[in-house]
């Protein structure tokens, strides 16, 4: 019988033991879970940090675009304007062409009229003044061109 009360308690403390390593275990593993859900957080943390960086980033892209949009634009302009100003000074060059190709045949026919000769003379200084106009405006609106590519390139 007192054998049978030892065999018993050993058996208590076995099972007693045996539940304090489980309970033991199940700490470390309340431990380690409590250590993953930091780590877990901290990561959500860095997401949400990331997110907020890239949000960010897409508001001054969305700026930026904008910006080139407008850019673009101002550039459409003045290429149509250029355009203008080239299918003017394609005009006035044919014109300067014909006004060469009329005083050539003036210049043939000079010896019987100095007074058509002098007035072919003016209709050409008349055609060099716009193609010089032409020119400058040209010139102008290349520099236009050339601030807005600068802003471009900034």
């Amino acid at each position: 019988m007192i054998k049978g009360i030892q065999n018993e308690t050993m058996d208590a403390v076995a099972a007693m033991e045996k539940g304090t390593q489980e309970v033991q275990t199940g700490a470390q593993l309340a431990q380690n879970a409590g250590t993953a859900i930091e780590g877990m957080m901290s990561a959500i943390q860095s997401v949400f940090s990331q997110i907020e960086k890239v949000a960010g980033a897409i508001d001054s892209m969305s700026s930026a675009a904008i910006g080139m949009e407008e850019i673009m634009e101002d550039i459409a302009k003045i290429t149509d304007e250029n355009t203008s100003a080239t299918d003017e000074a394609s005009s006035s060059i044919e014109s300067v062409v014909k006004a060469v190709a009329s005083i050539a045949a003036t210049s043939e026919e000079a010896a019987a009229s100095s007074q058509e000769v002098a007035a072919s003379a003016q209709e050409q200084s008349a055609s060099v003044e716009e193609i010089t106009t032409s020119a400058q405006e040209l010139s102008a609106m290349a520099v236009d061109l050339d601030a807005l590519v600068q802003k471009l390139n900034l």
